[in-house]
């Protein structure tokens, strides 16, 4: 890969009001569009997937799956690589994060690198 430009996926790991990933996934897409990459956020409030029902590989027919499924495998399947911006969530991973990542095979995934992002509000917060 060297120094060519990437094409790569942030995943946001929050659907909360006022969320910080937002922020913090504008800022590293900001990052990585200066240095000549191209990247796709992929906002699990913005698909409003809810809960994972059936992933994509589950379903026996592929067709009957809904098209925005569809639609975010082929940009997880051309992306050569994953950001994955993620809150501290009492310890383990956020269910906004699990739900839109699950949705999609392993296989989806694999062989391509990824980075994790986190961030904390800290132990006091500003009302």
């Amino acid at each position: 890969m060297g120094d060519s430009p990437l094409n790569l996926l942030i995943f946001l790991g929050s659907v909360r009001e006022h969320r910080m990933a937002t922020r913090v996934g504008r800022y590293m897409q900001n990052l990585l569009e200066k240095r000549g990459h191209t990247v796709t956020l992929v906002d699990p409030r913005e698909h409003n997937l809810g809960e994972v029902q059936q992933p994509l590989h589950f379903y026996a027919d592929p067709t009957a799956a809904p098209a925005i499924l569809h639609k975010i495998n082929k940009q997880i399947l051309e992306a050569d690589g994953f950001v994955i911006v993620s809150p501290e969530y009492n310890s383990g991973m956020a269910p906004a994060l699990a739900s839109i990542m699950d949705n999609f095979s392993p296989q989806s995934y694999a062989y391509r690198p990824a980075a994790i992002v986190t961030y904390s509000m800290g132990t006091k917060q500003n009302t």
